[in-house]
């Protein structure tokens, strides 16, 4: 997230240096990433669930957001683990490898809408913020927070 490189911009004012500055750094990115900060990894990280779709409308929430464009996200999808109106239960069917244009993903908020009828899907996707990125408003915005709990952390 933050790293000594970021000193000179986000906190020129900490008189720490090497292995201090680490473990300052870490610190403040474990609180931000803590159950009082974000409550969840920030920086890019590989997920894979299994989620139940709604029926009527074939979509889902991903639970991890913002979901990156790249690598792409993998979708499969199978119907199946119902009862229908008369009790009867219909096994699972093999997971199938959807193509790019079965589903839409909001990036943004995580939705997933298909194109099909299936009952669940299983999503492997990349979440987070690319904190290489400094001219993203967000990574820009996040930054500044971590760096705010850091020097609060050193009483500065």
């Amino acid at each position: 997230m933050l790293t000594s490189a970021d000193k000179a911009l986000y906190f020129p004012d900490l008189n720490l240096s090497g292995s201090y500055l680490n473990a300052a750094l870490l610190r403040a990115q474990v609180m931000a990433e803590g159950a009082l900060g974000a409550n969840r990894p920030l920086s890019l990280q590989q997920y894979t669930e299994v989620k139940p779709l709604n029926q009527r409308l074939q979509t889902c929430q991903l639970s991890r957001c913002p979901i990156a464009a790249d690598p792409t996200p993998t979708i499969e999808a199978r119907y199946g683990n119902t009862v229908d109106g008369w009790g009867r239960t219909h096994l699972a069917t093999r997971w199938q490898l959807l193509e790019a244009t079965q589903y839409t993903i909001e990036f943004e908020t995580g939705r997933l809408m298909l194109n099909g009828n299936f009952t669940e899907i299983r999503a492997t996707y990349t979440s987070g913020f690319d904190f290489t990125q400094d001219d993203d408003p967000k990574v820009q915005a996040i930054k500044t927070a971590v760096a705010s709990i850091l020097l609060y952390q050193a009483g500065v």
